[in-house]
């Protein structure tokens, strides 16, 4: 090759070079290495606007893809503290590839002055707690919806736990919700925030959707990138009372009425007679005041969220729970679930009464092994 023809291709390789880069910042570069306030308003088809950087302000991931669809991936922060400062688009796009997305269902009745942004709150401590740390998942929420359970009829499921029934309200809601969305902006985990008989005495409780028997037309149609290992038309379902009284004291059964100083009628672990002290909010046990669940009036109701996923993950219903018999034959016995939880947990509630029951969420390692190896890609 002559001296000429070497510089010529000299030339055109600086030049594509010098372009890629333009290119790169002119498309990508900026938006997403910047902080979240200069991101510009879109308008997502629900029609809610995402405008500014406060805080816990989200994008809808799905929504905001169409925008930078030439990117091939949806590539947007998740909501509020999980999305970094400086963050690029490949950093981006990992952490979008491993988010749940999740669709919030608040009863504006139980919670008529409950603000999105405590929603974001109440994720964000469950997801940075146990669900990034045991998984390597994230939470994107897709969508709050605030509305009254009473004005839906609960869909045709068979029998009825009467404990949740309030609950079920809530399917009526997301039946009709859903058949005017896409299969493809479906969400893979539902959460209830409502306040039932069993949300209200023990925090949450799980369920799930069943795709298959309310929304036929889609089922076919719908694919989670998590899919339950029970069935794969099933949407995991969780319900959680915001801001659940841990180890309340001196209530009535409704949890709502303070009636004395001291426990009664079980409360405390049926300490009767312990005595009752002030505590994010509202009377709590004196001997449980020092608990990690202790620590903000959010950290249960966050440890349910995540809790109530899982459930879908386990085949076991109750006996997926840390530490029961079925859970350490799942881990081979005795000693090898042991030396698992042992080599496999930080230990960071290793002060704590049930410190390594906790730090996996009361739940065995098997089944968030279950979770992890569900993740598949959907088109």
């Amino acid at each position: 090759m002559s001296d000429k023809k070497k510089i010529l291709v000299l030339f055109v390789l600086v030049l594509f070079v010098v372009l890629g880069g333009l290119i790169y910042k002119g498309f990508g570069g900026e938006l997403f290495q910047g902080k979240m306030s200069e991101i510009k308003m879109f308008e997502s088809d629900s029609g809610v606007h995402q405008e500014d950087s406060s805080f816990y302000n989200f994008l809808n991931w799905k929504d905001y893809s169409k925008v930078y669809r030439r990117f091939d991936f949806e590539a947007t922060p998740i909501f509020g503290p999980s999305y970094y400062e400086g963050e690029s688009i490949y950093q981006s796009k990992q952490r979008m590839a491993r988010a749940v997305d999740v669709l919030v269902v608040v009863d504006s009745d139980d919670y008529p002055d409950l603000k999105k942004e405590e929603i974001h709150e109440l994720l964000t401590l469950g997801q940075n707690t146990w669900l990034l740390p045991k998984s390597g998942f994230y939470f994107n929420v897709m969508d709050v919806k605030f509305i009254s359970f009473v004005d839906w009829e609960k869909p045709f499921l068979g029998s009825y736990d009467e404990g949740i029934v309030k609950g079920y309200n809530g399917y009526g809601f997301v039946q009709e919700y859903l058949e005017g969305i896409s299969p493809d902006l479906f969400p893979e985990y539902i959460l209830f925030v409502v306040k039932d008989e069993y949300s209200s005495t023990y925090g949450g409780w799980a369920n799930v959707y069943p795709l298959d028997l309310l929304n036929k037309d889609f089922a076919d149609k719908y694919c989670s990138e998590f899919p339950s290992v029970k069935d794969k038309y099933n949407i995991p379902v969780g319900t959680v009372n915001y801001g659940y009284k841990y180890a309340r004291c001196g209530y009535d059964e409704s949890g709502e009425k303070i009636i004395g100083g001291v426990s009664s009628g079980g409360e405390c672990k049926g300490a009767e007679g312990t005595k009752c002290v002030d505590k994010n909010g509202h009377q709590m046990c004196s001997s449980f005041v020092d608990n990690f669940f202790a620590k903000s009036l959010l950290h249960w109701s966050s440890y349910v969220v995540v809790h109530e996923f899982l459930h879908s993950y386990g085949v076991n219903e109750n006996n997926d729970h840390f530490g029961t018999p079925v859970c350490i034959k799942s881990m081979g016995g005795e000693q090898a679930f042991e030396d698992y939880v042992k080599y496999n947990s930080s230990g960071f509630l290793k002060d704590e009464p049930f410190g390594f029951s906790v730090e996996w969420c009361i739940f065995c390692p098997s089944v968030w092994d279950n979770l992890k190896g569900s993740q598949q890609v959907c088109y």
